[in-house]
């Protein structure tokens, strides 16, 4: 280990930027660092040290606060406690001596001095040299810094697209252009996210919010009509009393990876797991060190999440999920609609604030209200929440727009549940708007699959995909007598302002564009993904084409950088050219970067604008956390991502375990005893038990995130299961990033055995960032 150089007085640094850059460059970075005391344990485990080695005796140093770290040096234990990595030992600060600020480990504190002390300088000395590059019209402006651009151009050469040579993107290159990110650093590991993104997504979300506050309710409160009984429920099949049997197990993928050359990874050894089930609306707990995990049982498959948005401005209040469930499935057929009975789940999960302390133990999530629907299947969600002076005296917590198998979407004002656990209601509701794409009653469109909220021009509009390719667009607030038809029920009709043929195949996903209404992006099985401009639908402005292998199942268009997310399917792709993907729109050929490669079917993606971060779930039970850099210039090599198992679901079929056991049986007589496969694969079916196993990483502390198992798992292909062998039990169907200012730091995750689950990814909340929050709440 080198030896780090003697410390620089701090009375000798002078004020000039540009003197204190050469001193940085001369006396080197660890001069400019004050480094904590180490702690009392250190001296006394180095008297002991130095007492055997005088006796020549051999000896392991451990640690005395995780006591499963052992070293053979003073320097690597020191190291240890000293660098932060150490997660159970009093918090050590490092001081940077020039602004003296306090950061977490060694690690931040050289981040932080190179980038805020010595670049300035060096960048300075380079332009002196050197005549910048001017930057293409297409690229963001001031999205990264000067050796991300000297990497990004290694991989891919670049060209200079000019207006006459791309006339259909004008729009979308106006805005790239327009927009300046300022993310000047990079992420060196997940716990180090692009703080100025922060600061971007706060002024956006404000904006966004001012917006939306001048737009009066559209929907009636929803009014009960009855009120209906868990037990009706689950008579009519509805729901589910039980859950399977499960398990959580938090130290498989954050203990350090051991991968043996030329043996392939090693055997776990075996441990004992205590397999227990949720009873319906039942919630557990699971903590671990300082890290927190909610698993909740909500009665059956989870096809559609969402996260209920709450105000940027103000105190921080509770967070509400909405959980749409449905224990069937069903055809995706031009004009086959569905009319059974579904329910829609509001759970409150309470406060979550962004780094919970010992003090601060969020309360587990609990079901506050049900509301029942004859309207099918529910396959999309999407909220307009309640701001600004709508607060004041507010009884609901907004419009959900809703994707109905009925072949039609629905609007509903969810009424803030008054109830406390473990209080419900379940009511059927008897007044909301019902969007209807047409005025005949045949349905030919099919089933309504995704939907989404926008404004433009102060008008309320919703987006709807259908599963014949068609998009309808409708001004919820209208008042023409053409577009409102009659009341069906106590419920009224609106007809569609626009409806065109968007896809030659489903519509699985639509988007609007966050920083301009008249932009969205739709996703279909027809393999393509297009951007549309409200003022022009008789064709795409911008199109894949063959671009995308697969189906497209989810978009997110972040409101930092010019692109889409994608999450796609491994329908008619090769392994590993599929899975969640970025393409950048700033190039007219849509380059596309892989950002985590699954082998099977990509059910979710979703984005944190906050820490610039993404999560997908795929069929198979992987949830991936990806961290990026400016992905519209670092995306040629696919090292650069960031990214680690968040869990892993795995299934433990009976049948298998009595095999197991009968061959250790028999092992044990020296007999051989096979069992031929097609009993094996005969009785994996749905009527058969199986248990499952939650592997959770811990996510309160990810220093040296790549060396742990966790890592080893995302970026090796043979750690993602084959799932289409198996039903997929063990599936993860909907992941989401809480979108709200309080809790940026939480993630949603549902199954399609019928799990709820809540993560806190605290390691990401690094002081950078909480010094960033401070300052967006008290603005200095």
């Amino acid at each position: 280990m080198v030896k780090r150089k003697q410390s620089f007085p701090q009375q000798q640094i002078p004020s000039d930027a540009t003197e204190v850059s050469q001193l940085i460059l001369a006396k080197g970075v660890d001069t400019f660092i004050n480094f904590p005391p180490l702690p009392p344990k250190y001296f006394e485990m180095k008297k002991d040290h130095d007492q055997k080695k005088e006796k020549k005796l051999t000896f392991t140093l451990t640690c005395p606060y995780c006591e499963f770290k052992t070293y053979g040096t003073l320097m690597g234990l020191k190291s240890h406690l000293q660098d932060g990595r150490c997660t159970q030992s009093p918090p050590l600060l490092h001081i940077c001596k020039i602004c003296d600020k306090k950061l977490e480990n060694h690690k931040e504190a050289s981040i932080h001095i190179t980038d805020v002390h010595l670049n300035p300088y060096v960048q300075e000395s380079r332009s002196l040299r050197t005549p910048t590059k001017p930057r293409s019209s297409l690229q963001v402006g001031d999205a990264g810094d000067e050796d991300e651009e000297n990497e990004g151009d290694e991989g891919e050469n670049e060209e200079n697209i000019s207006d006459d040579d791309f006339n259909e993107s004008s729009i979308l290159r106006d805005i790239g252009s327009d927009r300046k990110t300022g993310n000047k650093s990079s992420h060196t590991s997940p716990a180090t996210p692009l703080s100025k993104t922060v600061q971007q997504t706060y002024t956006f979300k404000v904006t966004q919010e001012e917006v939306l506050s001048k737009i009066t309710n559209l929907t009636p409160n929803t009014s009960p009509d009855t009120e209906k009984t868990i037990i009706q429920l689950i008579s009519n099949g509805v729901l589910q009393r039980t859950s399977c049997k499960f398990s959580i197990d938090c130290d498989s993928l954050a203990k350090p990876a051991k991968i043996l050359q030329g043996r392939g990874r090693p055997k776990d050894k075996t441990h004992h797991y205590d397999y227990v089930s949720l009873g319906l609306f039942e919630s557990k707990s699971t903590s671990r060190n300082s890290h927190r995990s909610y698993t909740a049982f909500v009665g059956c498959a989870v096809w559609a999440l969402e996260w209920c948005p709450r105000p940027t401005v103000g105190p921080a209040s509770e967070q509400f999920l909405a959980v749409a469930t449905h224990n069937r499935e069903h055809l995706l057929e031009p004009g086959a609609v569905y009319e059974e009975t579904t329910m829609l789940q509001i759970w409150n999960c309470g406060f979550l604030p962004l780094r919970p302390t010992g003090d601060e133990i969020p309360q587990s999530p609990f079901f506050s209200l049900g509301i029942v629907l004859n309207a099918g299947p529910i396959h999309d969600m999407n909220w307009r929440g309640v701001f600004g002076e709508q607060l004041v005296n507010s009884t609901s917590l907004g419009d959900l727009a809703i994707a109905s198998g009925a072949g039609e979407a629905l609007v509903l004002s969810i009424p803030l549940p008054e109830s406390s656990y473990p209080d419900y209601k379940v009511v059927k509701p008897n007044s909301y708007l019902r969007l209807v794409p047409n005025q005949n009653v045949s349905m030919p469109f099919g089933q309504c699959l995704s939907v989404c909220w926008s404004v433009y021009q102060q008008q309320p509009i919703v987006a709807a995909g259908f599963v014949s390719g068609e998009v309808a667009i409708f001004n919820v607030n209208t008042k023409s007598k053409i577009l409102l038809g009659h009341k069906i029920d106590g419920c009224q009709v609106i007809y569609p302002i626009r409806c065109f043929n968007a896809h030659s195949q489903v519509v699985r996903t639509i988007t609007f564009c966050p920083y301009n209404p008249r932009l969205f992006a739709t996703g279909s099985y027809d393999r393509s993904v297009k951007v549309w401009d409200m003022y022009s639908l008789d064709a795409p402005i911008m199109d894949s084409g063959e671009n995308n292998p697969s189906f497209v199942y989810e978009i997110e268009w972040p409101c930092n950088f010019n692109g889409l997310y994608v999450a796609t399917g491994c329908e008619f792709a090769m392994p590993g050219n599929h899975g969640c993907v970025f393409f950048d729109l700033n190039n007219p050929s849509w380059p596309v970067s892989t950002i985590v490669p699954f082998k099977v079917t990509s059910w979710s993606i979703s984005l944190n604008h906050w820490l610039n971060s993404t999560v997908s779930s795929d069929a198979s039970g992987s949830v991936v956390l990806s961290a990026h850099k400016n992905p519209t210039i670092a995306r040629a090599k696919l090292k650069r991502q960031r990214r680690f198992m968040l869990y892993q679901c795995r299934p433990k079929w009976q049948f298998d375990e009595e095999i197991n056991a009968r061959k250790k049986k028999s092992s044990k007589k020296n007999e051989k005893h096979q069992e031929p496969k097609e009993a094996i694969s005969a009785n994996k079916d749905w009527g058969d038990d199986y248990k499952l196993k939650f592997e959770d990483m811990q996510l309160h502390q990810l220093y040296r995130y790549n060396r742990t198992e966790a890592y080893q798992r995302s970026v090796r292909m043979e750690n993602f299961p084959d799932a289409m062998v198996e039903l997929p039990v063990s599936a993860v169907l909907k992941a989401r990033w809480n979108p709200n200012f309080s809790s940026f730091s939480w993630i949603a995750t549902a199954t399609r055995s019928g799990f709820l689950r809540l993560h806190c990814v605290s390691g990401m909340i690094t002081l950078d960032v909480m010094n960033v929050v401070r300052d967006c709440v008290v603005p200095k």
